[in-house]
């Protein structure tokens, strides 16, 4: 059968009290100066004495007969927190939670950092760990990064490959949101940079969508020869010529045009080879000659007794039968059936004495003629 052992430890005197063993007292067996357990019943030799940092060492053993357990309410929580903490302290790297600046290459073994090290910038927001504690060359490492540094670190030629995501990792659910409908991801901004949110309208989205040419040309209505006129070489010469007020576009050559003069000049003083004139000049200009002539004269004739001769016939007119005069210019219009023969070459003189004398080649035929002068 296993034997008792009870007793109080005050930790603070080092002090074994009111030791305990099968139900009698030991405190006669104490020695407080040697700190050693005497006169056991069962002891034969000194050597038999239990030493307290023997005791103290059950503390740490992973299983502890229950029946020497120490009572209920000798150990103190703030006993048990200062013992705890100090075996952490032992154990764990030397931390700086309260630090106002970023750690440095000094920052190291000699300062009790360690590789593990955790470094809180509180003044600079930024925490740190450390991957290198040799003295005087302490690496620490920022374990913090800005959205603007991740962007910077997604611009870098070259990274280690260990570092990488793998393929496929990052789905578009994970990927920021967008502010809105109908962006784009790139950069608006001149110059390279962080990527940026484009406006994409609907319809810029309906061209971007186009198959081919042939289709974005049926987006924006440009299909040839249905919107718009296929190239043409005349179509461009005229398109390349320079406006101008009174001037009519004109081809000069086979794909090749230019701008000639539009004329308004009632007596047509420049004589241009390559003006026009106005309708309202030409009008201006006939009126003008008409105007000139004192009268006009009319009269019968038929196609037996009127022309003399035997071929080319000719038909004479006094210049006291017409009253027009000798001084007067004439213009003679003879007409067949009230139209002007065309199928007869017609010609006239007038003679100094104002006669007129109309010959024909023609067979002769009745009519009438007409004499303005």
């Amino acid at each position: 059968m296993a034997r008792k052992f009870k007793t109080n430890i005050d930790l603070d005197s080092n002090q074994i009290q009111n030791a305990v063993l099968d139900g009698a007292s030991l405190n006669d067996a104490l020695d407080a100066n040697s700190q050693k357990i005497t006169g056991l019943a069962n002891a034969t030799a000194s050597g038999d004495a239990v030493h307290f940092g023997q005791v103290g060492a059950l503390g740490f053993k992973d299983t502890i007969d229950s029946a020497s357990l120490i009572d209920d309410g000798v150990i103190t929580e703030a006993k048990l927190a200062t013992a705890v903490q100090d075996k952490l302290n032992a154990n764990t790297a030397k931390n700086k939670l309260d630090a106002t600046a970023a750690p440095g290459v000094n920052d190291d073994t000699t300062e009790g950092y360690s590789v593990g090290s955790f470094w809180i910038d509180v003044t600079g927001d930024e925490a740190y760990r450390c991957v290198d504690a040799t003295d005087g060359a302490a690496v620490w490492i920022n374990t913090t990064l800005t959205t603007s540094e991740l962007g910077a670190l997604a611009l870098k030629d070259t990274i280690d490959s260990s570092a990488l995501i793998d393929n496929g990792v990052v789905t578009y659910a994970k990927i920021q949101n967008t502010s809105g409908t109908n962006v784009i991801l790139g950069r608006e901004t001149a110059g390279a940079g962080v990527i940026e949110e484009i406006t994409c309208t609907s319809f810029a989205r309906s061209i971007l969508d186009d198959a081919n040419e042939a289709a974005f040309k049926a987006t924006v209505n440009l299909e040839i020869g249905t919107d718009v006129q296929a190239y043409d070489a005349e179509l461009a010469a005229i398109a390349g010529l320079t406006s101008a007020a009174n001037k009519i576009p004109m081809f000069s050559g086979a794909g090749t045009a230019t701008v000639i003069d539009l004329l308004d000049e009632d007596d047509f003083s420049s004589d241009s080879a390559t003006g026009v004139p106005t309708q309202q000049s030409a009008k201006a200009y006939v009126d003008g000659l008409v105007s000139g002539f004192a009268s006009k004269y009319t009269a019968d004739f038929n196609n037996t007794t009127d022309w003399a001769g035997s071929g080319p016939y000719t038909l004479t007119i006094s210049a006291a039968t017409h009253g027009l005069g000798a001084t007067k210019a004439l213009m003679v219009q003879v007409f067949e059936d009230g139209t002007p023969n065309s199928n007869v070459e017609a010609s006239y003189t007038v003679a100094d004495s104002g006669e007129v004398v109309i010959t024909i080649d023609s067979a002769k035929f009745a009519g009438h003629y007409v004499i303005i002068g």
